[in-house]
């Protein structure tokens, strides 16, 4: 598949998504500031997928899956009081994107496995 690394990011953003907070963090570096490390590992999937859906890689119903899960995270975003880390953490709103991903990972085919970030650059923050 020409077009592997597109996908992989995709998967694995999707994997690390649905965890709970505790196991996000855990699979992060130390110095991360989880709710806006895992946001961003899942734009940058997202952004990417233009031509893995042009060569048919990707179902429809899991690219309507994936279009609904940005939309969710993006209004979820705008509300002031979703923002906080304790909304990330625990709220009802933040659960149901983590469902929403895990629906996206069945409807790709994929097994909610622990997600595998060796494609991320770390810079640490100063």
């Amino acid at each position: 598949m020409e077009l592997k690394n597109e996908y992989n990011a995709l998967i694995n953003s999707l994997r690390l998504l649905v965890l709970p907070f505790d196991e996000q963090k855990s699979c992060l570096p130390s110095f991360a500031d989880v709710k806006d490390e895992v946001l961003n590992i899942f734009f940058e999937a997202f952004l990417r997928i233009p031509p893995i859906v042009e060569k048919g890689i990707i179902p429809y119903n899991a690219i309507a899956s994936i279009l609904r899960l940005n939309n969710e995270i993006t209004l979820i975003e705008l509300d002031e009081s979703l923002k906080s880390l304790a909304a990330f953490i625990d709220s009802k709103e933040w659960n149901h994107i983590r469902k929403l991903a895990d629906i996206a990972l069945t409807e790709l085919g994929e097994k909610n496995t622990p997600p595998d970030l060796e494609f991320i650059s770390w810079i640490a923050g100063h």
